[in-house]
């Protein structure tokens, strides 16, 4: 995340996540936060605060109590064979509604990772802790029970801070003092920022009205043999097709420092990202669908990428797009590469013009296309 300010990162969140970016909130949240952790534990620690005010979950839970006047489903023979009917007593099931959930309890367990975070300003601790002291009646649930919580409406409310919980399970080490927590960086860069930067791609451009509609798609390898079934599935980052011919593009999204690596005097693409979109342009073609072009994207702070060849008759291209500067003009550069990449010529404007258009130049220059909803910094 270094280099990514921190408004930055609320709105990559707030698309990738499918959440709406609220004024209010990204002050407070940003105000409370002077690392990329303490982001996230505020917007924690808010989502919280929203589903106490709203009323945490609950669900019924089934006991057995001996009482003195009946209540619940009386269990009679029971308190014959315990003899409790001589002491005036009887055995009743109740079904009561409590909050002890599998999902209030991650809350939980959440709300003390965040009060161990190193460095965590003093409101965010505060209210945490007040938090997490109202929530004393809720065992906190360790984060290895996030791989038993479903994704359907049973988590309806909890999405945002569940997605902030396996960021945490994922990213937090213990410090140097073997307490206080802090972020794993580097895997955040490489990995849980990938994720991300493609979610974000992916719902903005489906939102954008861009005249392209992103998929996703799966590819089998043209394999025959008796270990065929033991391939695996191949699955894209993001397939763009055009509205009106219909012809698909590849983009394999990217997140890291370098897209280039030094080798002697020289710079080269890295291998190991060439040689997935080749794979994926070849089974493509061999299966009869080929793709009208591929793009490594790769999301970076500084200097623009951009090249192209082609390989064995397929065109590739290599773009970036700097995640340091305003957000709208990272809109408008993903608008600009959905443009240029896809080509949709105005009256007037022959296809090759439209490909010659760089992302701030030419017509998209004159008339980008923000959604209302797109949150500006």
């Amino acid at each position: 995340m270094s280099g990514v300010p921190l408004h930055n990162l609320y709105y990559l969140l707030a698309w990738a996540w499918r959440f709406e970016a609220n004024a209010g909130e990204r002050a407070m949240a940003l105000e409370a936060a002077e690392l990329p952790e303490h982001l996230l534990a505020a917007l924690f620690v808010e989502d919280v605060a929203r589903l106490k005010r709203r009323g945490l979950q609950r669900q019924y839970r089934e006991h057995e109590e001996v009482l003195r006047l009946p209540r619940g489903r009386l269990q009679l023979g029971l308190s014959v064979a315990r003899g409790q009917l001589v002491v005036q007593r009887v055995s009743c099931e109740l079904s009561e509604l409590e909050e002890t959930t599998l999902l209030n309890g991650l809350l939980r367990r959440g709300l003390e990772l965040c009060l161990q975070l190193r460095g965590l300003p003093v409101p965010t601790r505060e209210r945490a802790a007040r938090l997490w002291r109202d929530m004393s009646a809720i065992p906190p649930v360790g984060l290895e029970a996030l791989r038993r919580v479903p994704d359907d409406h049973r988590v309806r409310g909890y999405e945002r801070p569940i997605r902030i919980l396996r960021m945490m399970r994922d990213g937090l080490v213990p410090g140097q003092d073997g307490q206080a927590l802090q972020w794993l960086d580097v895997r955040l860069s490489e990995q849980q920022m990938g994720a991300l930067f493609e979610d974000f791609l992916f719902n903005f451009l489906a939102a954008s009205q861009a005249g392209v509609t992103p998929t996703r798609e799966h590819l089998r390898f043209a394999a025959q043999g008796m270990g065929v079934q033991a391939l695996p599935l191949m699955r894209t980052d993001i397939v763009l097709r055009e509205g009106g011919a219909g012809r698909r593009h590849l983009w394999e999204v990217k997140y890291t420092a370098r897209p280039l690596l030094a080798r002697f005097d020289d710079e080269r693409l890295r291998s190991a990202h060439l040689y997935q979109l080749l794979a994926y342009l070849y089974t493509a073609r061999a299966h009869g669908r080929a793709y009208a072009s591929g793009t490594l994207v790769y999301a970076q702070v500084g200097e623009p990428l951009q090249l192209d060849f082609e390989i064995d008759g397929h065109a590739l291209r290599v773009r970036s797009v700097d995640l340091n500067q305003p957000w709208a003009r990272v809109e408008a550069d993903v608008l600009g590469l959905a443009r240029q990449l896809v080509p949709r010529p105005e009256p007037g404007v022959t296809e090759n013009d439209a490909l010659l258009e760089g992302p701030h130049s030419g017509p998209m220059a004159r008339a980008p296309i923000i959604p209302t909803t797109t949150p500006v910094s």
